[in-house]
Order: structure tokens, then C-alpha cells, then sequence
């Protein structure tokens, strides 16, 4: 079973000119405009999807940071959602992107959920958890999640 991250993001506009040659895209996924002077608003894809065990979920929280400071976009443009992604940075990353990053508490209903303050060992010796925790998320199948359009 593989948990997933979604990253999406919206066009962050175009170059300047129709003459510019198309976009490439880097290893990385982001399209780029030719590096000419006249070209200095990248345009960043849509990521519809990052898939990974847990983990994707870690590198979606990161790369939505990354992006909205590294690439200057703000905080509206990015749209973040995580499935049982591990903790991610230390307190003050923590803080950022709680502050940074909106979180819709309209899900939260269905499944009970604690933010952990401390420390991952005394965090993961409270919760009672099983392997069939990572089949259901706020009262969905994970499969759902990953067959819908979220």
C-alpha cells in the first residue's frame, strides 16, 4: 500500500515574448523559460500527484516550503494535502508551516488526530496504532483518496 502527497500549484504566469523557444523540463519537474533577460517569471507545472510510503507525504510538506520561499509563491497558490506523512523538520519548521500552509479542518471530523509537540519517541509512546490505521483516513478508504480528484 503506498501513501500519497498531492502537491498542486497554480501557473505562475508565462514569459514575455511568443518568440521564446517552448519550455524543457528539468530533472526536478519544474518547467523553466529559456534563460533569456527578457524571461524572468519561471513557470512552475501542476504537480497532480507525489506518490511514496509515508515519506511523499514528508517531501510534499518540505517542497511546499521550498516553494513558496525559494521560488516566491505565496501562500494561496500552493495547495498541500498529506496522508500519514511522517513528522517533518524540527519546532520552528513546524511552526512556519502551520502558519504558512492552511489546513481545512472540514475533514477532521471523522477521525480524532493530536498535533505532537514534543519529541517523535514520547509522541509514538502514546498513540495506540495498528497497521490497518494506514487503511482509513478521516473515515475514508486510503483508495479513495488516491481514485478522486480530492
Amino acid at each position: 500500500m503506498s501513501i500519497f502527497a498531492v502537491l498542486e500549484v497554480s501557473d505562475l504566469g508565462s514569459c514575455s515574448s511568443e518568440s521564446e523557444p517552448a519550455d524543457r523540463t528539468d530533472t526536478k519537474g519544474l518547467s523553466h523559460c529559456a534563460p533569456e533577460p527578457r524571461c524572468n517569471t519561471p513557470k512552475v507545472a501542476t504537480f497532480r500527484s507525489m506518490a511514496g510510503h509515508g515519506t511523499g507525504a514528508g517531501i510534499a510538506s518540505v517542497a511546499s516550503m521550498e516553494l513558496m520561499y525559494k521560488l516566491s509563491i505565496s501562500a494561496e497558490r500552493v495547495k498541500l494535502m498529506t496522508v500519514g506523512g511522517p513528522m517533518v523538520g524540527d519546532y520552528t519548521f513546524a511552526n512556519v508551516h502551520s502558519e504558512k500552509v492552511a489546513y481545512d479542518d472540514a475533514t477532521a471530523s471523522a477521525d480524532a488526530y493530536s498535533v505532537c509537540t514534543t519529541t517523535f519517541v514520547s509522541c509514538y509512546k502514546k498513540v495506540k496504532s495498528s497497521v490497518y490505521d494506514n487503511l482509513r483516513y478521516f473515515g475514508k478508504n486510503i483508495l479513495n483518496y488516491a481514485t478522486s480528484e480530492c
